[in-house]
C-alpha cells in the first residue's frame, strides 16, 4: 500500500475542488490529474491532456482513482459546517438555505453577506475535502489489497 505525504493528498483534495479527476499511482505515489468531464464547470482543451489520458487509460490498473464527492457527500458537508457555527441566527440562515430548491447557490450567497465566515468555510471545506480523499484512498486501497489477496487463493 501506497503512503502519501500530507502535502500530496491537500494536492488532490485541491485538483478535486478545481474539476479534476485523480489518480494515484499504486506504486509510486505519483498524482495524475485530468480534467472531469462528467463536470459540467469545467472547461478543457482534450489535446492539452492527450499524453496524460493515454497514459491513465493504457495503464489504469496501476491507479487509484480518487472521485470528487457528489451533490449528496458535499450537502453533508454543508450540514457538517452549519453545526460548528457558533452564532445561532446565522446559522438558522444557513440551514434555512440548504433547504430549499438551490441549496448550494443560496449557501454561498449567505456566506458571502457573512463576511467572516467565508474564510472560516472555506478551511473547513478544504478540511472535509481531505479527510474525503484520505478516506478514498483508505477504502480503495484496501479493495486492491483483497483483490490482490483473492487471486493469491
Amino acid at each position: 500500500m501506497i503512503k502519501l505525504t500530507e502535502e500530496q493528498i491537500s494536492d488532490i483534495a485541491q485538483e478535486l475542488e478545481i474539476g479534476m479527476q485523480c489518480f494515484v499511482n499504486k506504486e509510486t505515489g505519483e498524482l495524475r490529474s485530468i480534467p472531469d468531464e462528467l463536470r459540467e464547470d469545467v472547461i478543457s482543451d482534450d489535446e492539452l491532456w492527450q499524453d496524460e489520458i493515454d497514459e491513465i487509460e493504457n495503464n489504469i490498473e496501476k491507479y487509484i482513482v480518487i472521485d470528487a464527492m457528489d451533490s449528496h457527500e458535499s450537502y453533508k458537508v454543508m450540514e457538517k459546517f452549519i453545526d460548528t457555527v457558533e452564532d445561532k441566527q446565522f446559522a438558522r440562515r444557513l440551514s434555512n438555505a440548504i433547504n430549499v430548491s438551490k441549496p448550494f447557490h443560496n449557501f454561498r450567497y449567505e456566506l458571502d453577506q457573512s463576511g467572516e465566515y467565508l474564510n472560516k468555510w472555506y478551511a473547513f471545506k478544504s478540511q472535509q475535502m481531505i479527510e474525503w480523499v484520505k478516506k478514498q484512498l483508505r477504502i480503495k486501497s484496501e479493495l486492491d489489497l483483497n483483490d490482490e489477496e483473492k487471486e493469491d487463493d
